[in-house]
């Protein structure tokens, strides 16, 4: 329980005909873990990079996870 983690990610986006790299970074808090699922909540922050212009974006979301 209440397991802090963080994270980075990176890619490739076509967005509106457009080709961007994405870089971002992820903190979070586990709020629930057991053996069959995990609920937790994060902060993301998002860059769109293409050269010439770019951007930053935030969310904030909530995950169920459930393996099988």
């Amino acid at each position: 329980y209440f397991n802090p983690y963080a994270g980075l990610a990176y890619g490739y986006s076509r967005l509106f005909n457009r080709s961007l790299f994405a870089i971002g970074g992820t903190i979070g808090l586990e709020v629930v873990k057991l053996k069959w699922f995990t609920w937790s909540i994060s902060g993301n922050l998002m860059g769109l990079y293409s050269g010439k212009d770019g951007g930053t974006t935030n969310m904030y979301a909530t995950h169920l996870f459930i393996p099988f």
